[in-house]
């Protein structure tokens, strides 16, 4: 028996792109999601980042732009990657939270 089948996609492309201009939402904490702006925390606070994108988060860490960064005090040159610390809400490609510990904060 013989015959083929041509209609099988491998890779691929997305006809109409969607543009997306906005950025995800982010609620930052210390220690857990009872931190106020301005409370007081120790010098080894845990971060905790609940992130939101319609969009889908992408921190895979394969190329430019697909790393989840953080850094203090307004200084990039001392940024850390958070890719690892990343975690999903169960089966929600755009939902999840990062648990960071900072070490040394002032």
């Amino acid at each position: 028996m013989n015959g083929s089948f041509n209609d099988i996609i491998v890779g691929g492309f997305i006809k109409s792109l969607t543009v997306d201009n906005e950025g995800p939402d982010i609620k930052l904490f210390m220690n857990d999601t009872l931190f106020r702006d301005g409370g007081i925390t120790d010098s080894n606070p845990r971060l905790l980042a609940i992130i939101n994108d319609q969009a889908g988060i992408n921190y895979n860490g394969s190329g430019i732009g697909h790393d989840l960064t953080g850094f203090l005090d307004n200084d990039p040159d001392r940024s850390f990657v958070l890719n690892s610390y990343f975690e999903n809400d169960f089966d929600n490609y755009m939902k999840g939270r990062i648990n960071y510990v900072l070490q040394g904060v002032e």
